[in-house]
């Protein structure tokens, strides 16, 4: 799987400030894309410290990421509050077709929140396995929401929402920048993914 269409750079934080500019590797053209570029900036030695006696963990991935943004049950949800705070709440939602998508109703202080200002994110549970996604979270159209959202949607939470429930409507994260870290290492584990 290939990374949202457009062009992607990758920088690993970690190393970043050990060379003076990236090295940019092609990644195979996927369904509806021009072939992503992925930019990492490369440091000595892998990434991730090793447990005494044992190997260091797997570079992390962007299709790991998808990966588990598709298996996560729970995503917290960051909205921006009117006074320009910040407002977390806990969403079921589905990855499928590059973006995260969920349900929210519109009277509530999450969907009052995007209605004024779309900018987001999404965390996933884990604090040893960090995974962040950014982006603008925009309420499309009922008829433009794909069926494949609905059906993955019920499968994962038995609930089939009708995208024309007014109620209920839909939301669509795209994302913009992606982020990841272990807890263990956090400075070599780090790396960022951002999109056109």
């Amino acid at each position: 799987m290939v990374p949202p269409s457009g062009r992607m750079a990758v920088v690993a934080a970690g190393r970043l400030t050990r060379r003076s500019g990236p090295t940019t590797i092609r990644l195979p053209a996927g369904e509806g894309s021009d072939g992503p570029t992925r930019s990492e900036a490369a440091g000595p030695g892998p990434p991730g410290v090793p447990e005494p006696g044992g190997a260091p963990p797997a570079p992390i991935t962007w299709e790991g990421l998808v990966r588990r943004l598709s298996e996560e049950r729970y995503y917290w949800l960051v909205t921006v509050r009117r006074d320009g705070l910040p407002h977390a709440v806990a969403v079921w939602a589905v990855w499928v077709d590059e973006s995260l998508w969920f349900a929210t109703s519109p009277r509530t202080a999450t969907g009052r929140n995007l209605a004024r200002r779309p900018h987001s994110l999404v965390h996933l549970e884990s604090g040893r396995e960090v995974a962040i996604v950014e982006g603008l979270a925009v309420r499309p159209e009922p008829h433009v929401v794909p069926s494949s959202v609905i059906d993955a949607y019920e499968a994962k939470y038995g609930w089939r929402l009708d995208p024309n429930d007014e109620g209920m409507p839909w939301f669509t994260l795209r994302p913009r920048v992606a982020r990841a870290w272990r807890a263990e290492d956090v400075r070599g584990s780090t790396i960022a993914w951002t999109f056109d």
